[in-house]
């Protein structure tokens, strides 16, 4: 369907609210992440301990799958910023989460959140990209979530 990956270019991902946009965004700049490049995340809407924990919840079921553990025991974004179903958790789901905080803390260092509630314009977004080539000398991928904020 992509016919080989992304190229350079604009890319629009448009859809109903719900529907998992800002989570197939975030794979897939978690995965150029991971391979090394830098990414810069304008978020509109969530603030980054959300996005961070979207990710994490991710790594976690990828945890589980690799390592033919039980589904059940994968925690959700919501599972993981609340802190008092934490206390509730067993040493083997505590276990889960700490791994996946250490694999996201490998690619972390690649991504860049920007948060904003409506206050980032396109000059802004110019600027960061101007300023985060000068400082490391690469052209980092931008998502921007969402265009319509």
């Amino acid at each position: 369907m992509l016919e080989g990956g992304l190229y350079e270019g604009l890319y629009f991902i448009g859809g109903i609210s719900s529907l998992g946009k800002t989570t197939l965004a975030q794979q897939i700049t978690d995965q150029i992440a991971e391979a090394g490049g830098d990414v810069l995340i304008f978020s509109l809407e969530m603030s980054r301990t959300e996005l961070i924990s979207k990710t994490v919840s991710r790594l976690t079921l990828l945890d589980i799958i690799q390592n033919n553990g039980n589904t059940r025991d994968a925690k959700t974004a919501r599972g993981i910023t609340t802190g008092t179903r934490y206390f509730n958790y067993s040493p083997t789901e505590k276990a889960l989460i700490n791994r996946a905080v250490t694999t996201y803390s490998q690619f972390a260092e690649h991504i860049f959140i920007h948060e904003g509630i409506g206050d980032i314009g396109v000059d802004a977004v110019r600027a960061e990209v101007a300023k985060h080539i000068k400082y490391t000398g690469k052209k980092p991928v931008v998502l921007i979530d969402y265009v319509q904020i």
